[in-house]
């Protein structure tokens, strides 16, 4: 009896571990926009000169300060009510070359890939 309750549960946790993770909608919004995005040194110094938003074609490009190393910045921004960001920001990034983020609405349904440039 022992045998067969055990199998059941090991049945059971294997096939809950192969389901796709959800993400439950937390607002019906179907905007996936960046409003903002900073980027800031390790040293806590604003790194960028100028941010230009562009939600058509889903481009921010930055135009950074004057002698200011790309390759560890730390971004951050404000998006869409309910959105998230994948990869997360918050974390130190190489923006020596373009970086991608994936944008998800806060209704879950719409995902827009975002590019991050900055240039001199």
């Amino acid at each position: 009896m022992k045998n067969i309750l055990l199998l059941i549960l090991c049945a059971v946790l294997a096939y809950s571990c192969s389901k796709d993770e959800e993400i439950y909608p937390a607002t019906k919004s179907p905007l996936a926009n960046f409003q903002t995005f900073r980027l800031v040194s390790e040293t806590g110094v604003n790194a960028a000169a100028n941010v230009s938003i562009d939600t058509i074609k889903r481009t921010v490009t930055i135009t950074p300060v004057s002698g200011v190393s790309l390759n560890r910045l730390f971004p951050t921004a404000t998006i869409s009510e309910g959105a998230i960001v994948q990869p997360a920001l918050g974390v130190y990034n190489d923006f020596s070359k373009p970086v991608e983020y994936t944008v998800v609405a806060g209704n879950r349904q719409v995902r827009k890939v975002w590019t991050v440039t900055v240039a001199q």
